[in-house]
């Protein structure tokens, strides 16, 4: 999947659908997704996502794993009445999912999907945003793959940042290697985080970034 379909993951959209008589489903576009790198055969593991969700909503993390894949396709239940409340700034999800562990009889891969914008049918799509490595014996690489549109800013030290989706929310992590020296950007970023040898900025954890668009 090219880096600039991953922005359609980005915008919230979207079309209603009913569940409960007094709700109706809103799907949720995912900003932000972290997961392992790689887990062991049948052991649970969590994903992290994040995106905006109308205030007042209550937010349904729905995914579901196959032969090939893990899917994601959050969405809020909304009133009928409409939300209880206006929002003085954008309000956000943040959740960690517990995926069942997947099979393997050796080392192979799994795809990490996302829900898309619906087509001109309804009907959404999947785009495939990484990968997931299951190993039937012991996890050789110890690290978080992540993905998602950041905001990257100097902090009062000097220090560059990676802010997933906006400064105004989440945890910021440390960016190990800068792709130039510009002070501040907004970009669809992919990556991993990792504990670094030696800390950096005072911290071990760090982003290393892998591309950007």
């Amino acid at each position: 999947m090219r880096p600039a379909s991953l922005v359609l993951l980005w915008i919230a959209a979207l079309a209603a659908c009913t569940t409960e008589p007094d709700y109706h489903a809103v799907p949720l576009a995912v900003s932000w997704l972290e997961w392992p790198a790689e887990v062991r055969t049948a052991v649970p593991f969590g994903v992290r996502l994040a995106g905006y969700i109308p205030c007042g909503t209550r937010l349904v993390p729905s995914s579901r794993s196959d032969t090939i894949a893990v899917s994601f396709e959050p969405y809020a239940l909304v009133p009928n009445a409409g939300p209880p409340c206006i929002p003085i700034v954008p309000t956000m999800f943040d959740d960690t999912v517990v995926v069942p562990g997947l099979a393997a009889a050796s080392a192979r891969l799994y795809q990490i999907r996302v829900a898309m914008l619906p087509d001109s049918s309804g009907v959404r799509p999947y785009g495939t945003v990484g990968e997931i490595t299951v190993q039937p014996e012991t996890v050789t690489v110890n690290q978080v793959s992540a993905v998602g549109f950041a905001e990257i800013a100097r902090d009062p030290s000097g220090c560059l940042r990676v802010h997933p989706i906006t400064r105004l929310f989440a945890t910021s992590y440390v960016l190990e290697n800068p792709p130039d020296t510009t002070s501040s950007w907004s970009a669809a970023v992919r990556g991993y985080l990792y504990d670094a040898a030696a800390p950096l900025c005072g911290e071990t954890r760090v982003f290393h970034l892998v591309s950007r668009n």
